[in-house]
């Protein structure tokens, strides 16, 4: 394509996110700067409407890799290394490495895994316990009735609030963080714990 026709698809992209804020000026200026391009191999009608759905969803998931970037440095491993422990889907986070032992030590190692994904990728200090139970049931463990019994004897790393059914954990500040992503690493580096 020649270098005049590509400045006028820039202008028509810039002309049709005019009025439209951060972030999502940037993403839908891409996606339609995309399409235009596309349309100089295939001319057929344009659909220049692109839906604030479609750019929530390209930001997002721009968002969520940078994220996943993060949390993959500040535990010492590779992308690849992290995506052997947890995937995200329609913004949940699933554990996906084999864990061998007891349902308690199962219940620690997911908890505090969880707990530090979600703070780092979306920014969750607290996470109810039913989405740990969701987890920890995907996984196969039997036993989640024990859950919080099972957190309780790591005051040092985690932390609860709330009743009964309506509880939630967070990871202390210091040694619960550290042990977090040290379980992590491990993790991304034995394919196993």
């Amino acid at each position: 394509m020649n270098p005049e026709k590509v400045k006028e698809k820039v202008k028509l992209a810039r002309q049709a996110v005019d009025g439209i804020e951060e972030p999502y000026k940037t993403e839908a200026f891409k996606i339609i700067l995309s399409k235009l391009l596309d349309s100089e191999k295939n001319p057929q009608k344009i659909d220049l409407n692109v839906s604030t759905e479609e750019i929530t969803k390209k930001s997002s998931i721009d968002d969520i890799k940078e994220k996943m970037k993060e949390l993959a440095n500040k535990c010492d491993l590779t992308i690849n290394e992290l995506e052997r422990v947890i995937s995200i889907r329609d913004n949940t986070i699933e554990f996906i490495c084999p864990i061998f032992g007891s349902d308690a030590r199962k219940h620690i190692i997911v908890t505090q895994c969880l707990l530090i994904s979600y703070h780092t990728i979306f920014g969750s200090e607290w996470i109810s316990s039913q989405t740990i139970i969701e987890c920890l049931r995907s996984m196969g463990v039997k036993d989640v009735t024990n859950l919080s019994f099972s957190l309780k004897k790591y005051p040092d790393l985690i932390l609860a609030q709330g009743t009964r059914g309506h509880r939630e954990y967070r990871l202390t500040s210091g040694q619960g963080r550290i042990y977090a992503f040290n379980t992590m690493h491990k993790l991304g580096k034995e394919g196993k714990i």
